[in-house]
């Protein structure tokens, strides 16, 4: 078992302590509070109105987002038309990954008659964050501010136009060398590419613009988890998680960093804070079927990928990894069929050559029949657990 640094340590015991959203808690804390004052200064029969939120706002300082958010619905039922409370729901729905609800409570914003250029942001951020690539393309297409180009950019990324989304990053950042979006969004593009040196450039330039952006240092801790430096990788998957208790990407990244120091009870502490936030999603099944597999509950684990599988078929981090399970367990027709479908679409990915090798003896094996898994190195490991 590795030791961790105390610095680490020290870390992890305040962030498991806080389960705070820092940054983003505070602003929009602080937005609540505003709404707070400006509703204390009318007639006393929005009195109610405002117990409601005020008890929104201690809720959310207090890390306690569920409750803040039923606090701000309360609110809406008793005044439909209350657009701030409506707005402020909106933002609490896209911290919390749930884009489809935000985007509801920004379209009921607008019949009401609340419309303009950051509301539009709004509502193609939301539309981005639910994968509609197509609707975002048509809303920003002849909006030409900074900031709109950004969202165009992610969505072309996301339908994988790369070219097209770095000419506009680079346009965005031309206009407004403040888009800190955009400097991730390029690190993003460039770690794809395998191009750390440029990554590192973009986001080091991010972190000087914002040093409290999660998104930012959760890239940084993918990058050093792909150098193998999970310590250095820890501290900056931590630090994200301290800035936003909502960043995806920082947990699942604390959840392989707690696998590879072998301290499995740290990865289903993590595992547990992800299913809060995502229950039921296919990376998260994923990584934990990963994390009882590396426990030793190999049963458990196989279960649980069939069910990600029977929810997402083309799943490509289940697929290989229920092929290994399955050759290990001695059924290497049912991994070979598996791992057939996988390699069709990452042909190029290491272990699975070094898998198929394994199922098929003639072509040159020089693995036994169980424990292929531990052949892979420490970071083809990471590989198997980060391909989802």
């Amino acid at each position: 078992m590795r030791a961790s640094t105390p610095d680490i340590d020290s870390a992890r015991r305040d962030v498991k302590a806080a389960r705070s959203c820092a940054g983003r808690a505070a602003a929009l804390a602080a937005c609540l509070a505003v709404l707070l004052v400006a509703c204390t200064d009318k007639q006393t029969e929005f009195r109610d109105d405002a117990d409601e939120l005020e008890r929104a706002t201690a809720l959310y300082a207090q890390g306690d987002i569920t409750g803040s958010a039923q606090a701000l619905k309360a609110a809406i039922v008793q005044r439909p038309d209350w657009v701030e409370a409506r707005w402020m729901l909106g933002e609490i729905h896209l911290l919390t990954h749930q884009p489809a609800a935000a985007e509801k409570e920004f379209m009921r914003v607008a019949t009401l008659g609340r419309d303009g250029p950051e509301l539009q942001r709004r509502l193609v951020l939301a539309r981005l964050r639910q994968g509609k690539t197509d609707a975002v393309l048509d809303a920003t297409a002849t909006v030409d501010t900074p900031d709109m180009i950004v969202l165009r950019a992610m969505a072309q990324r996301q339908s994988g136009q790369t070219d097209a989304a770095v000419r506009n990053f680079t346009r965005a950042l031309r206009r407004d060398p403040s888009q800190v979006e955009a400097e991730i969004g390029l690190a993003g593009i460039a770690r794809d590419g395998r191009d750390a040196y440029l990554a590192d450039f973009h986001l080091k330039r991010a972190l000087e613009l914002a040093p409290k952006t999660s998104e930012a240092w959760s890239l940084t801790g993918l990058l050093e988890r792909s150098r193998q430096a999970p310590g250095k990788a820890e501290r900056a998957f931590l630090k994200a998680y301290e800035v936003n208790a909502f960043e995806v990407v920082a947990i699942a990244g604390l959840v392989q960093v707690a696998l590879i120091r072998d301290t499995p009870a740290d990865a289903f502490e993590w595992l547990d804070r992800l299913d809060q936030i995502l229950p039921d999603s296919n990376e998260g099944g994923f990584l934990r079927a990963y994390a009882l597999y590396r426990s030793g509950q190999t049963d458990a684990a196989k279960d649980r990928l069939r069910g990600v599988l029977s929810r997402a078929p083309e799943h490509a981090g289940s697929m290989f990894l229920l092929a290994m399970l399955l050759y290990e367990d001695g059924r290497p027709n049912q991994a070979d069929a598996l791992l057939t479908q996988f390699m069709r679409e990452h042909a190029a990915y290491a272990p699975a050559g070094t898998l198929r090798a394994a199922i098929r003896p003639d072509d040159g094996a020089l693995y036994s029949e169980a424990g292929v898994f531990a052949t892979f190195s420490e970071q083809e490991q990471l590989a198997i657990a980060g391909i989802a």
